[in-house]
């Protein structure tokens, strides 16, 4: 991903300077256009079965690098191989419409984990804490714990034995080739998997002032205001006004470009209101007089 990224950023430095010699992105007051679109990542996305298979090689392979030790033989002895080929949960080979045979394969897929963590655990005995070199055997191990704990509940409320998770974790890991992919959105229905691009736009002429890649499930508006920063130092002018989508709408990014004197043009966000609380729809708002007034007769009077 940081290989990428330094490509895109050095193409991105040279589009800047191309906008430069044709006249655009000049000094003046600016309007700019900011939005995020989904960026697609290099490591494959795996159900829970092979996602968390995935990372016992990982630590076994990083736990004998460091030891040294017999990596074939202890592989054998503690039947570990299944997790060395191409899908644990394609080679498995029972009928998935069995539940006790999808939770006996889920509880040895709990096991085998174990067993790499314990790996690791014996691998970094007798090392101090954050020696260098034992760093990619403690950074799989934590991978590992993580996968589990994220895809697995091994002591479900009902006592019913070893369960996937029925609801997606919140940060949770999706591959093990690319650990800083996540499952993103663009809306309530539509996902996407791996990262986001965010883009500042010179609103009159499209020039691309400034861009940034993060995570998929990183809010949209985060970090709005630097972004913005940096086009208008791209441009060496300043931004007068930011247009956006319903994202950018919400009132804590309203503030933080307000307090440079920014104005952002966003569709307001959906009135909401939770149990026995009014809406702003709910009122009218009188600005000379400081009332506001139930507009549907909900108030037994003004609230000023």
């Amino acid at each position: 991903m940081l290989r990428t990224f330094a490509i895109f950023l050095s193409l991105f430095e040279a589009s800047v300077q191309e906008c430069r010699r044709q006249g655009l992105a000049k000094s003046k007051d600016l309007e700019v256009a900011i939005d995020t679109a989904p960026i697609i990542g290099h490591g494959a996305v795996k159900d829970t079965y092979n996602l968390a298979s995935d990372g016992i090689p990982r630590v076994v392979e990083e736990a004998f690098r460091l030891k040294r030790w017999d990596k074939d033989q202890l592989i054998e002895e503690t039947q570990l191989e299944s997790h060395f080929g191409s899908s644990f949960e394609g080679e498995a080979h029972l009928d998935w419409s069995d539940r006790e045979e999808r939770e006996a394969l889920l509880a040895r897929l709990v096991a085998d984990a174990r067993k790499a963590i314990e790996f690791a655990r014996r691998g970094l005995k007798g090392y101090a804490k954050v020696p260098p070199k034992t760093f990619k055997l403690r950074e799989t191990q934590t991978l590992q714990k993580c996968l589990l704990s994220q895809n697995i509940d091994e002591s479900p409320p009902d006592g019913g034995g070893t369960k996937i998770r029925q609801r997606t974790s919140r940060n949770r890991f999706i591959s093990t080739a690319d650990t800083d992919m996540r499952h993103g959105h663009k809306s309530h229905s539509k996902g996407f998997d791996a990262y986001k691009g965010s883009v500042v736009l010179e609103a009159e002429d499209g020039a691309v002032l400034a861009t940034d890649a993060r995570r998929a499930n990183v809010p949209d508006p985060m970090d709005a205001d630097a972004l913005v920063e940096a086009a208008a130092e791209v441009a060496n002018g300043p931004v007068v006004r930011v247009l956006g989508d319903r994202a950018y709408s919400y009132s804590g990014t309203r503030k933080k470009l307000a307090a440079t004197d920014i104005e952002v043009v966003a569709k307001a966000p959906p009135a909401r209101s939770k149990g026995g609380t009014y809406r702003r729809t709910d009122f009218d708002n009188d600005d000379k007089l400081g009332v506001a007034r139930c507009a549907r007769n909900l108030c037994p009077s003004p609230v000023q």
